[in-house]
């Protein structure tokens, strides 16, 4: 391997990676909080209202953690792909999870504000810059081929490429239509894990097809 890549493993970059998604995935569901006892009473028509209350915080709390599980799911694919690291990739990917640790900050503030610019603008730059970070990644390992095992065709490279640019153009155009009405904004970042899980089932009828 070339001198310049460490020589410190893959796997302790995709250790730490694993970790932090872990504790992310699981704070952001710290901002459902039950109330008090005292405050609410236990009558099982206010236990419905407020059931019916948090709806908006759940939605954002499940696309949250769905987004993040598709980051998570991105970044395992690159590294399948990588033989190994340096100071480069290093930095990269210790930026992507500075702010992968942000998710859940930015997820509670849309969750106490919901339908509201600021706070989303906020989320959706962060989610934003996580899609950029991985896009960073891929390109500086696809333009160092020393990284990279031959695992992929140059065919192959330039699709995994295309799907990698996916993720920040549609939280791009989630971000632009927040300035318009965030509802719909919201609803644009549900294209995200949707056309990902789309592309795959489409990718695997295909094979099938073909394997007949």
């Amino acid at each position: 391997m070339d001198k310049r890549v460490t020589t410190i493993p893959k796997s302790r970059l995709e250790a730490i990676s694993d970790g932090i998604f872990a504790i992310a995935m699981t704070i952001i569901v710290l901002e459902l909080k039950v109330p008090d006892e005292p405050e609410f009473g236990l009558g099982s028509e206010k236990i419905f209202q407020f059931l019916y209350s948090i709806l908006p915080k759940v939605e954002t709390y499940s696309l949250s953690f769905i987004i993040a599980g598709v980051f998570w799911m991105r970044h395992q694919l690159q590294f399948m792909h990588i033989k190994g690291v340096d100071r480069a990739i290093i930095t990269i990917n210790l930026i992507f999870l500075l702010f992968v640790t942000f998710i859940p900050f930015s997820t509670g503030f849309v969750m106490d504000f919901p339908n509201t610019e600021i706070p989303f603008l906020i989320y959706g730059f962060n989610l934003w810059t996580i899609s950029m970070m991985l896009v960073i990644n891929w390109l500086y390992v696809t333009r160092n081929k020393m990284l990279m095992l031959d695992t992929l065709t140059d065919k192959e490279i330039r699709e995994f490429t295309i799907l990698t640019y996916v993720a920040p153009v549609i939280f791009t155009i989630a971000i632009v239509f927040s300035l318009i009405n965030v509802r719909i904004a919201t609803f644009m970042l549900y294209l995200e894990p949707t056309f990902y899980i789309f592309f795959r089932t489409v990718k695997k009828v295909n094979k099938v097809i073909k394997d007949v």
